[in-house]
């Protein structure tokens, strides 16, 4: 029976996801060491206890949940390997935004040092306190265990014995919901440096008044572009591993290090700029390309399949 759950790293996601089951009867830890102020906070706040090092959270954890930044995985998955000594029955469940093929190698660190491994995609916005539940699809042999966090602040949904299968799942769903944010981006940036920015939002208003609702997300992808430059190039190695072209969303990489690396890019959720426009938004950006004329403004990158 699953009691004490470690979270790997109470971020944004990771804090709320913690919070969610420590309110739900589960004892909660992480280990903070290395991470940063505002993390600390928000483990703080999510009443996350702390504990002084990994082989702590190895040692006393039936449950370990792997939610980081996509390019933090591997690494962390093998300082977590290094860790575990006696513990045997510890669940490492990786949730991490990453390709069915990193998901396999982090697999075998994993089982390699003793433990069981369950491969786990997120699907949705953080919990919250208005009831909001993500969705944690798992798969891989022991997947079926993670069953018992179901509807205790989040949900689980077993798809299949197979690793990757989740994760794939991920890639797929975030090439659509996330790779069309980096496409209106570029779309808005291109519009406003050609001088018919206020043309084409006039038409969007007429004819694809939806899809102009969407574009306002563009706002607050400051927040979150940071973390989407890895999870795009994962999702370019899973297409590109059935054949399909990489540069899609290579190119959204692109747009989001663009972003991340604006005078908004250091922005978080608690201090996002909620006034700021759509139209401020592009301005500041196109002004950032202005700037540091940047490679990709002026010849495509292809990557030959």
């Amino acid at each position: 029976m699953i009691k004490n759950i470690g979270i790997l790293s109470p971020g944004d996601m990771g804090s709320a996801v913690g919070q969610a089951l420590r309110l739900n009867g589960f004892n909660v830890f992480a280990n903070l060491k290395n991470r940063s102020d505002r993390t600390r906070l928000l483990s703080q706040s999510a009443g996350i206890s702390s504990v002084d090092s990994l082989d702590d959270l190895t040692k006393i954890c039936d449950v370990i949940l792997s939610i980081l930044v996509p390019s933090e995985a591997l690494s962390v998955a093998e300082k977590v390997a290094d860790s575990i000594n006696s513990n045997c029955d510890l669940i490492y469940v990786d949730c991490n935004a990453i390709a069915p093929s990193t998901k396999k190698d982090i697999s075998k660190i994993i089982e390699n040092a003793g433990c069981k491994f369950v491969d786990s995609g997120i699907v949705g916005t953080p919990p919250n306190t208005a009831g909001n539940k993500p969705k944690f699809y798992v798969s891989g042999r022991y997947a079926e265990n993670l069953l018992q966090l179901d509807d205790k602040g989040i949900e689980v949904k077993f798809i299949g014995n197979e690793i990757g299968q989740a994760a794939a799942l991920k890639m797929c769903y975030a090439s659509l919901t996330k790779g069309k944010m980096a496409l209106y981006s570029s779309a808005l940036i291109t519009a406003n440096r050609l001088n018919i920015y206020e043309f084409l939002i006039s038409e969007l208003a007429d004819s694809q008044k939806s899809m102009l609702q969407e574009m306002n997300g563009v706002n607050a992808l400051s927040t979150k572009a940071f973390r989407w430059i890895g999870e795009m190039n994962e999702i370019s190695d899973t297409f590109h591993s059935q054949g399909i072209t990489k540069n899609i969303h290579l190119g959204a990489s692109e747009m989001f290090d663009l972003i991340a690396d604006s005078p908004l890019g250091s922005e978080r959720p608690e201090t996002y700029d909620v006034n700021r426009t759509l139209d401020e938004t592009i301005n500041i950006l196109s002004t950032v390309l202005n700037k540091k004329n940047r490679k990709h403004n002026k010849e495509p990158r292809i990557v030959k399949n």
